[in-house]
């Protein structure tokens, strides 16, 4: 699967490479020097590996997930390259907190951007591995918090944009972005959630951006008592542990975009969060995340001669 990744990413560079060569065919083709870009490949259908390295060393796999409140790095690395050890942490996720082990890591390069240092928790990242040995980390929110970014699912890469170009050049709604609470004691978790509607519930619900789910979840509480479930299965939580689940076809709202999606239903889903459901990034072609100043926008479109033109095209 290592093999397999490394090719793709080649091909993935590729790719882009073709498409800077076409002026028109893509955004990027006019900006690419001005953003920093850094190709994906999923695994399990949505999980997104990037190559992030640290203290001058790797690169390494990582995965990119925006619903993780802080980055996590694997026992094996931290023994591998002699990570200095920190303070613990409490750490809230969508199970409850646990009290996790932490590392200084001095730099973390991802594409041309430098940022430290950082801390990161040591986890055995066992879930991950499942899919691919060779995954190392997880780059979370504590590092991508710092950045503006624009998530391409469709040319399967992230743009980082360093001086602002893509901002100046994207059109589009800005969406609100929040800071994510624990229910008990307010805690912010630096995970981020949007407000939307959606037609099976009796109130807005507050979805977190998920680049780590394959689908729109939400917890039954906020669901109307008539919504039917059109299906069920047995789906794995953050734990590891297996819930039922049922599904529903919904009409979500977010701002001006409207999304028909299936919505899995979980009873215990995000119990010690204050948000409502998930809501994955690759349910968008394209989705510029500006953590800077507090939005993301949707399916953003170019600016200039070629306005209305989506990024897909």
């Amino acid at each position: 699967m290592r093999q397999a990744i490394k090719q793709h990413l080649v091909n993935t560079y590729r790719s882009f490479l073709a498409i800077w060569l076409l002026p028109g065919l893509c955004f990027a083709a006019q900006g690419v020097k001005d953003a920093s870009i850094v190709p994906f490949v999923t695994l399990n259908g949505t999980l997104m590996v990037v190559q992030v390295g640290i203290n001058g060393n790797g690169p390494y796999d990582f995965l990119l997930d925006t619903g993780a409140t802080s980055s996590c790095i694997d026992e094996a690395l931290v023994e591998a390259l002699q990570l200095p050890h920190s303070t613990g942490a409490q750490v809230a996720s969508t199970t409850g907190t646990a009290f996790t082990g932490r590392v200084i890591l001095d730099r973390v390069n991802f594409g041309s951007r430098e940022i430290g240092p950082a801390f990161a928790l040591v986890r055995s990242l066992v879930t991950y591995k499942a899919f691919d040995t060779q995954i190392h980390g997880v780059l979370g929110q504590d590092v991508l918090s710092q950045l503006n970014y624009l998530i391409d699912n469709q040319h399967h890469r992230i743009e980082v944009d360093t001086d602002g170009f893509l901002l100046r050049n994207l059109t589009g709604e800005h969406i609100k972005m929040e800071s994510v609470k624990t229910r008990v004691g307010g805690i912010e978790t630096r995970d981020l959630f949007l407000t939307g509607l959606t037609d099976s519930s009796t109130h807005s619900v507050r979805l977190l951006l998920d680049s780590g789910t394959t689908h729109v979840m939400l917890r039954a509480a906020v669901l109307k008592v008539t919504v039917p479930p059109s299906k069920s299965k047995w789906v794995s939580n953050d734990s590891g542990r297996f819930v039922p689940a049922s599904s529903i076809r919904t009409r979500l709202t977010i701002g001006g975009t409207k999304l028909d999606s299936e919505a899995w239903i979980i009873d215990d889903l995000l119990d010690h969060l204050a948000i409502d459901g998930l809501l994955p990034t690759g349910a968008f072609n394209a989705l510029y995340v500006a953590n800077q100043q507090s939005f993301v926008i949707l399916n953003p479109q170019m600016r200039g001669s070629r306005q209305g033109r989506k990024l897909e095209n």
